[in-house]
Formats: C-alpha cells, sequence, structure tokens
C-alpha cells in the first residue's frame, strides 16, 4: 500500500527534556492545517525523556523516535534529518512551544512562495524572570529571526544545510551562517511567531547562566564561522569573507575581554555592541538586566 509522504516533517533532537518535552510535543501535535510527521531523536538522555518519547510513539502514528548512535546535539538532529520523509523540514525545540496555528500560517506564505524559499519567523520569551519574559524578538515589522529557531524550509535547501557538523555544540550558527551567505537570496522574513521560547538554566545556553558558562559556551559556537568560511570559501565574495575574517577575529577579542580593541574594530555598530556586552562579566551583566531592551540584538 503506497502512504503518502506528509506535508511537513518537523525534526526534534532532544536531550533530558523532561520537563518540558510533553507541552512542547502536545503543541505540535494540536497544529492545524498541513500534514505533518514529528521525528525525534534523542541524544542519550540520562532522564525520561526517551520514555516519554515511547508513549507518545505508541499513541501517534505520525511520530518516529530513535536515539542518536553519536554524541550532542547535532548528530540527534542529522539522524532525525535522514529519518525524515517530507519535503519541506521544520526544526524545532523539545523544550519550546509552538503557537496556535503558526504551522499553518507558515504554510501557507510557504506555498505562495513556490515551496522555494526558507520561511523564518519570530518567537517569544517565556521565562520565569520577569525581565526576560514575553519578549517579541525580533521587534521590527518584516524582520525575522535567522538564528534557526524553526525555520521552515523545502528539502531541496536543506540538503544543503545538513548534516551539520558535529564536533559544533549547537546548529543554530550554522543554520544563521547558510541563511546570510549561502541562501540569502532565498530568504522570506515572516512576522508570524513560531514558538515560546523557553529560557531557563537548562537551555544549551542563555543568559540564565554565568558568564563564564556562557562565553565559553558561545565561543564553542563561535567556531562555526571558521568552519563554514573553510568549507564554502569558493561560494563566497571577497567582501563576504572579509566580514567572516572580521567576525572571527571579533570573537578572538570577546572571549579575551579586550573590549576597549573591539571598540576600534571595523564591524556594525550591533555587533560590537553585542561583543562587549558579552566580554566580561561587568557588561554580561548589565545585559541581563536591561534584557527586555538588548534582546533585540539577538
Amino acid at each position: 500500500m503506497n502512504h503518502k509522504k506528509p506535508d511537513i516533517s518537523i525534526i526534534l533532537a532532544v536531550k533530558n527534556e523532561e520537563i518540558y518535552l510533553n507541552q512542547a510535543l502536545e503543541s505540535i501535535l494540536l497544529q492545524k492545517g498541513p500534514s505533518i510527521e514529528v521525528v525525534i531523536v534523542d541524544d542519550n538522555s540520562s532522564d525520561s525523556t526517551f520514555e516519554i518519547l515511547e508513549k507518545f510513539n505508541s499513541k501517534f502514528s505520525n511520530i518516529k523516535i530513535s536515539k542518536s548512535l553519536g554524541v550532542g546535539k547535532n548528530a540527534a538532529f542529522n539522524l532525525a534529518y535522514k529519518m525524515s520523509s517530507a519535503e519541506a523540514i521544520c526544526l524545532f525545540a523539545g523544550d519550546d512551544i509552538m503557537p496556535k496555528d503558526s504551522l499553518r500560517k507558515r504554510w501557507e506564505v510557504f506555498n505562495i512562495k513556490k515551496n522555494k524559499f526558507v520561511i523564518l519567523s519570530k518567537m517569544i520569551t517565556l521565562s520565569s524572570i520577569p525581565s526576560m519574559n514575553g519578549i517579541l524578538i525580533p521587534k521590527g515589522k518584516g524582520k525575522a529571526s535567522t538564528s534557526g529557531l524553526s525555520p521552515l524550509m523545502p528539502r531541496e535547501i536543506s540538503d544543503k544545510i545538513f548534516p551539520v557538523p558535529e564536533q559544533l555544540p549547537n546548529e543554530d550558527t550554522w543554520l544563521d551562517l547558510h541563511f546570510r551567505y549561502n541562501l540569502k537570496d532565498s530568504i522570506f522574513h515572516s512576522d508570524t511567531v513560531c514558538a515560546l521560547w523557553r529560557i531557563h538554566e537548562l537551555n544549551s545556553i542563555s543568559h540564565t547562566q554565568s558568564f563564564k558558562v556562557y562565553s565559553k559556551k558561545y565561543d564553542k559556537r563561535m567556531r562555526a564561522l571558521g568552519l563554514f568560511l573553510e568549507q564554502f570559501s569558493d561560494n563566497l565574495e571577497a567582501k563576504e569573507k572579509k566580514v567572516l575574517e572580521s567576525q572571527i577575529h571579533l570573537e578572538n577579542l570577546r572571549k579575551n575581554g579586550k573590549f576597549i580593541s573591539i571598540i576600534f574594530l571595523s564591524v556594525p555598530l550591533i555587533e560590537k555592541l553585542r561583543a562587549i556586552a558579552n566580554s566580561n562579566s561587568f557588561f554580561y551583566n548589565l545585559r541581563k538586566r536591561l534584557y527586555n531592551i538588548t534582546s533585540g540584538w539577538s
């Protein structure tokens, strides 16, 4: 018997998500409009995450689950991508919430764009910390997040992104670089809110963490810059290479706390401000207190 492929494969890489996973999966399964499959790979959790996945898998026929054979979030994402079958791919996180009807709204835009564009969207923060709760990111109309949070993309484009390098701790910076450089002419910025983004201590990286922890994790993510430049150098214009080289230099200054040198570096002002805000514990903690203002930098 031939089974029709789903319209969208929603893929998740999860690890120790027992607190939030039920709500995340329920928010996905309640979406109306396009037909979906939900493909979830567990990155060797030490809590009850996989048991929760097994319960959902036994109840819903459109859920596929597996345990990662590799180590790390990207290994889990890469396996989930291999397991997916639809011609449209949507990433999601096991601790976030997909707002009601948001998938249908993005799917409509996806079809208007003839299935040739990546649909990027906005998010709203969800946190027990008042200064970090209920913030729309990014704030400007017609401007979406390129950070990789729940992009909706055709497989012919996602095939250019996957597999994500497994030496990187997360997928988001790698996706962001593709969206900014390799795919810059195939991006549509939607004002739809695609996720309620939880900010909590168990995030892989967030401003709830200490400066020392955040800085170390941020630097590991930024290693994507060098990998991307090395792998796609032949596809980049000279000015794009120069920008990436400047960003690599900027990160070296940031992680070493050289905020004075950052001031005189020839990079866009917003990048300077972000780097300075994350260059030492004083500026970092100041940004945390002003998160509702500075979150637009993300």
